[in-house]
């Protein structure tokens, strides 16, 4: 099966970013790919979503956190059988390997790309104290264009690979490009996207993770 990780599309088929399926019927995006997270304005009330190796799909705003950044997308018919919904993870280690499917804009046409790394801080923060998992990207680091990977799930672990985030911004370079300024990239993280609509949690297979202590 393969994994539902989807281009977030515009009723003008415009790339708005990256969005991932968490049951059969529910998504995740980032807030500012569908809205205005200064204002919490939606923009995008209903969105197509370009699902890798499967169907596009229509979903509609349903519910989200403009300061966590963080929307949740309802489809308006159900993910096929062939996809596979991510399942979710409130922990992440610091020091553990990371990976994201995206869509970035530099990438044209139906084709995505993978960013991984390393996660420097499972509890931070940016903007205020608003909290965030703070990754170390490799491609970041090299300065690729990376907007339109906004959206995408942070993926930890192995059988099975979890969304522990969703990966939300890396700083830019000072001189106005939209290339990545070091490797920073930050996410909002799964816990909290749960512990703002705690109903979601009977919706999603959410898998509880033991990490093996020190020695």
């Amino acid at each position: 099966m393969g994994q539902a990780v989807a281009k977030v599309l515009s009723p003008a088929d415009a790339s708005r970013g990256t969005a991932f399926a968490i049951s059969r019927d529910l998504a995740l995006t980032a807030f500012h790919c569908i809205g205005d997270r200064t204002s919490g304005e939606i923009s995008l009330p209903t969105v197509s979503l370009h699902f890798l190796d499967g169907p596009t799909l229509t979903a509609s705003f349903h519910g989200g956190n403009r300061r966590l950044d963080f929307a949740l997308l309802k489809l308006e018919s159900s993910l096929p059988n062939a996809l596979e919904p991510i399942p979710v993870a409130t922990e992440v280690k610091s020091h553990e390997n990371f990976r994201c499917i995206g869509y970035p804009a530099a990438v044209r046409g139906p084709d995505y790309m993978t960013i991984g790394g390393e996660v420097r801080n499972p509890a931070g923060s940016i903007f205020g104290g608003v909290p965030a998992i703070q990754l170390y990207s490799e491609e970041a680091a090299a300065r690729l264009e990376l907007p339109g990977m906004s959206g995408g799930p942070v993926l930890v672990g192995e059988n099975p690979e979890v969304a522990a985030g969703i990966i939300r911004w890396n700083p830019q370079r000072p001189d106005g490009t939209v290339q990545a300024q070091g490797g920073a990239v930050f996410a909002c993280p799964i816990k909290n996207v749960l512990g703002q609509l705690p109903a979601l949690a009977l919706e999603v297979y959410a898998v509880p993770r033991v990490h093996p202590k020190p020695p």
